[in-house]
């Protein structure tokens, strides 16, 4: 247990102090773009526990991208991507569905490789943005494809 403890928290040491690089077109900023609704647009950057619960909806478990790891500065963009709940591609298992901790939401890409919150994806789905008085409110849906991002 102890030792399994020290490798997540070096994982998520190194996450935060890494950045990652999306490619061209992938960033938040280029795909929660009001022209972009109804599309399907391709997005990456990490994987975050959605407010530190997990209530899912027929959309699926709703989980943030975001552009860095550690805490998102006031302003910055950022979009939920919904996985479907259950095993294989594309999914999350709830292991704990009580205020689950990143350890109790395995995610799943389409190579069906395991990874958990804090990790960096690839997504590719259907783009909800929608603008609001407090600015972009935006989603993507249907995941058609999920990588698990190793920079």
């Amino acid at each position: 247990m102890r030792t399994e403890l020290i490798g997540i928290l070096a994982v998520m040491g190194l996450a935060w102090g890494c950045r990652h690089s999306p490619k061209d077109g992938e960033s938040i900023d280029d795909v929660c773009q009001v022209s972009n609704d109804g599309k399907t647009v391709t997005v990456s950057g990490y994987v975050r526990q959605y407010g530190g619960t997990s209530f899912c909806t027929h959309d699926g478990c709703p989980f943030n991208i975001a552009p860095r790891a550690g805490k998102v500065p006031d302003g910055q963009q950022t979009l939920s991507a919904y996985f479907r709940e259950g095993k294989g591609p594309r999914s999350v298992e709830v292991l704990k569905s009580s205020n689950p901790a990143p350890e109790d939401l395995v995610l799943r890409d389409d190579g069906e490789r395991t990874f958990h919150p804090v990790s960096v994806v690839r997504v590719t789905g259907k783009a909800r943005v929608k603008e609001t008085d407090g600015g972009l409110v935006c989603h993507v849906i249907g995941l058609e494809h999920v990588e698990l991002v190793e920079d």
